[in-house]
């Protein structure tokens, strides 16, 4: 019998093989997007075989930053538009809390569901809006994926936060990193709307996991910078030297089809009395101005936030 939070087929204490190495039926690197919407293939490294994640499709590891994972088409034409007929637009008719335009990390549109985190005080907070049952399905699907690409079971988004980004009225995202340590260790984005290319940049300084919660089973060298494709429907998976090493950022002019809808999952370090599924519409009765805290990781967190 495999153990609890482990795949079907991993050997306890054996990291799995660098993503990074070629393999056996390996696909051609997709480096940006053609003027008429499809993708450009790259020369270099070769994408290592697809990650099969049952029920969900396939994810597929970026060559050479290690931790990075891309499933195509992980909702439908039909979920897309029910969501995002659901979240509504600017001023129009939209699903609670409304879109306000925001600064942080960016000029774009933002909201927000979930745990609650305050970056200047170190500080998670039980909701104001609850995580909403329209997005339920999704993050079921995450679960299963996080599962495939990194061997652990069981997680489950605490927070999420939708951002609604427009070219053609100036919003891109900076560069940064979410929170090392409130963040938690695996991050998932679903690409809605539009299609856009995100630009990765290796951070510099000494607040840095061990190898091994970067995904590396020797010392590598690193890519300087990566510029990473997030075709429309996909799901992005952010995990070790990806999530932890690199500052992620969408320039305004990398907004492919002018308009994009992101909607980022986390399972933060606070954990609500009745766990997870406590923050989830149908399970909790949230206040707002609740000031239920969790101080998490003071002296760990990285110099970035």
């Amino acid at each position: 019998q495999e153990a609890a939070g482990r795949v079907p087929g991993a050997v306890p204490g054996v990291p799995p093989p660098d993503p990074i190495l070629p393999a056996a039926g390996a696909r051609e690197r997709v480096e940006d997007f053609r003027a008429d919407g499809e993708p450009r293939l790259a020369a270099g490294p070769r994408a290592p075989a697809p990650i099969e994640v049952p029920g969900v499709g396939e994810a597929q590891a970026h060559p050479t930053l290690v931790g990075q994972y891309l499933i195509p088409n992980f909702v439908s034409p039909a979920e897309e538009a029910a969501i995002l007929s659901w979240l509504g637009r600017p001023g129009e008719r939209e699903c609670a809390p409304a879109w306000r335009l925001r600064e942080f990390n960016g000029r774009a549109y933002g909201k927000a569901w979930g745990v609650r985190t305050d970056l200047r005080a170190r500080t998670q907070m039980v909701p104001a809006h609850p995580m909403p049952s329209q997005l339920r399905a999704v993050a079921s699907r995450m679960g299963e994926a996080v599962r495939a690409v990194t061997g652990t079971a069981g997680w489950r988004p605490t927070e999420a936060n939708a951002i609604l980004y427009r070219r053609q009225e100036g919003h891109s995202l900076t560069a940064h990193v979410d929170d090392r340590a409130l963040s938690g260790d695996v991050l998932c984005n679903l690409c809605l709307a539009g299609s856009a290319v995100m630009t990765y940049t290796r951070e510099q300084g000494d607040a840095r996991p061990p190898q091994q919660a970067l995904g590396l089973s020797r010392p590598r060298a690193l890519p300087r910078s990566e510029r990473v494709p997030l075709p429309r429907y996909a799901l992005q998976i952010q995990t070790k030297a990806c999530r932890f090493e690199y500052a992620h950022a969408i320039d305004n002019a990398d907004l492919v089809d002018g308009e994009r809808v992101s909607i980022t999952f986390r399972q933060g370090a606070f954990v609500p009395h009745g766990g997870a599924a406590a923050v989830w519409e149908a399970d909790c009765v949230a206040e707002p101005g609740a000031t239920s805290a969790a101080r998490a990781g003071r002296a760990s967190a990285g110099p970035k936030a």
